[in-house]
């Protein structure tokens, strides 16, 4: 009998786009992780779920240009950023576990950006170290040390009783606190959590695809109810910085902070200029890299 083998890579990472607005930030997001991954390997699956022709060429054109990147441009309808989002997000979950063998999968927005080297090893060894960890994120606190509050998703449960009651049932007894989440944006998940998903038959659920949730709460609803953890991952000395919109702290701090993925740069009011700081910022990097390494690190070019 012939046995299938799978594709070896660390890390899944997936982005979907939605717009032009979004493509503005792909070049962005592909320049950071050549520069800033160097040595991790990783898959990427870009996912074009808007209609018009010209988002549909700049991506062709952008996954040509960075040929050195393993990138499957795929094209794909999703209606909502809630179930029908959760569907999709799922559908690229078990398409990575039947063809890859990896360690975490990766969920980025396009107006989230890779800042600093080291973010997958950081990812990776954390779940190693921790088996417990389905998820993690920006989850009960944000990296400004605020206290989120999830009690606005009670209702919209209870509106779904129909879905949602007897997963809850099941829950009675844990310490799940109804809609908790790690923060839309950036999200990364285990391969672990993944699998349980799987055979727990929670990919592709035609019951969530019609739900009002929004796909981070159903994302890590899904993880919680499987058996694990949402754990944190923006506190000092973690990687991630996540707001909701805007800047979640300044480039100063950024950089002090040695943050190395943040979100969002999209609702910034000078997100172009912020885009070229941190493009600056990655050639300083980048050459700063090369001089101590070099020719150890196989380093492209910055154009």
């Amino acid at each position: 009998m012939q046995i299938e083998t799978k594709t070896q890579v660390e890390t899944i990472v997936f982005i979907a786009v939605y717009s032009k607005d979004h493509c503005l930030g792909m070049r962005d997001i592909l320049e950071s992780l050549r520069v800033y991954c160097p040595q991790e390997s990783f898959h990427i699956f870009l996912i074009n779920t808007s209609s018009h022709q010209e988002v549909k060429c700049i991506l062709e054109t952008l996954v040509k240009e960075y040929k050195d990147l393993t990138i499957s441009l795929s094209k794909d309808a999703c209606t909502n950023d809630r179930g029908e989002f959760y569907y999709l997000v799922s559908k690229y979950m078990q398409l990575a576990l039947d063809n890859y063998q990896f360690k975490s999968f990766l969920k980025m927005d396009p107006d989230a950006l890779i800042t600093g080297f080291g973010l997958l090893y950081d990812i990776n060894t954390y779940f190693a170290d921790t088996p417990a960890a389905g998820s993690l994120g920006s989850y009960k606190y944000n990296c400004q040390y605020q206290r989120r509050d999830f009690r606005n998703w009670e209702p919209v449960f209870a509106k779904e009783g129909r879905i949602w009651r007897k997963y809850l049932k099941q829950m009675q007894g844990s310490n799940y606190i109804i809609g908790e989440h790690a923060q839309g944006g950036v999200e990364v998940y285990s391969y672990a959590c993944i699998e349980r998903f799987h055979q727990q038959k929670l990919l592709m659920a035609d019951e969530f695809r019609s739900s009002k949730v929004i796909v981070d709460v159903l994302l890590s609803f899904l993880v919680r109810f499987s058996g694990f953890e949402i754990h944190s991952f923006v506190d000092d000395g973690y990687p991630f910085a996540i707001a909701y919109q805007g800047m979640p702290m300044s480039i100063f701090k950024i950089r002090e902070k040695n943050k190395k993925i943040i979100h969002s740069l999209k609702f910034s009011w000078r997100e172009r200029l912020i885009r070229q700081v941190f493009a600056v910022l990655r050639w300083i990097d980048f050459k700063r890299m090369k001089k101590m390494f070099n020719p150890v690190l196989n380093l492209k070019r910055i154009s």
